[in-house]
Parts: structure tokens; sequence; C-alpha cells
């Protein structure tokens, strides 16, 4: 079974966020964010609905999710992403697999900002 770690983080900084998001991703963890949602369109925005997405990738530029509300791939750029993450409650959820289950992904940097690390 899966431990959870949820983190209530209202005080993280952008670079807070993204240091706890890229740390999971490359321990092989799952990341799911609390973030803030047009109801009519599904995607993100300031002051919207609060809306649960699972992190897909990272890039130095952004963040790729699984929207649930679309049942798609999305990106956005760091500053969108943290906008409606931080108009949220601020929170998100580490999942963390059993450790023979753990598959830890090859990251790389990229200069095209659409393409995951």
């Amino acid at each position: 079974s899966y431990a959870t770690a949820e983190k209530s983080v209202a005080d993280y900084t952008i670079r807070d966020l993204q240091g706890a998001l890229i740390g999971g991703i490359q321990h092989g963890h799952y990341m799911v964010a609390l973030v803030t949602i047009d109801t009519s369109s599904g995607t993100l925005n300031i002051g919207g609905a609060g809306h649960w997405v699972a992190i897909d990738g990272v890039t130095q530029y952004g963040v790729f999710i699984i929207n649930p509300f679309s049942n798609r791939r999305e990106y956005y750029t760091w500053d969108s992403f943290y906008a409606s993450f931080h108009s949220s409650e601020a929170a998100y959820v580490e999942l963390i697999p059993p450790p023979d289950q753990i598959k830890v992904p090859t990251y790389r940097t990229l200069p095209n900002p659409t393409t995951p690390l």
C-alpha cells in the first residue's frame, strides 16, 4: 500500500513549490496538487473552484498536469500554476509507493518549455 504525506503549504514561495514537486517526482513519488479552476472550461485560474490535479511532469518553465475535469494532459507555466495553486488552500499530496514499486524517472534539462524534464 502507498504511504501519503499531505502538505499544507500556504507560505510556500514559487521556488519552494518547484523544489517540492521536482523532489517528489525525482524520488518516484506521485504528486497531486490542489489548484483552482474555471468551472466552465476546467482551466486553471485564480479564485475558481478547488480542484485536485496530478502532476505529470515538470520543466524549468512549467508544469504538465493530468486534469480530471477535461481528462487531458495540460501544460501551464510556473507562474500560472503557482497562482492557481496559491489561490486554493495551497496543498499537495505526495503518494509514496512501496520501495519495491518505486520507478525513478530519468530527467534531463531541455531548452524546449513543453518538453518534460
